[in-house]
């Protein structure tokens, strides 16, 4: 949401006032269940992903050094 759009929400002497803290603490107000739950499910995908992508990137690795070494001894 944009700064022109937060003045229709505070009265006009608020918005004098408005420093970057007290507009982020005003948005949250406005948007908390929202920004919660974008929140918690970007988590959850960050997290999901690197502990899938990473495991799955060690065992392509290994699949490949282990072709090569049996590659050498033949």
């Amino acid at each position: 949401m944009s700064f022109h759009l937060l003045k229709n929400y505070l009265p006009h002497d608020c918005v004098r006032q408005l420093d970057p803290i007290n507009y982020w603490i005003e948005w949250l107000s406005m948007h908390r269940w929202h920004t919660i739950l974008i929140a918690i499910v970007g988590l959850s995908l960050i997290i999901f992903g690197t502990r899938y992508f990473k495991i799955k990137q060690e065992e392509i690795i290994y699949k490949k050094l282990f072709k090569r070494s049996d590659l050498k001894k033949n």
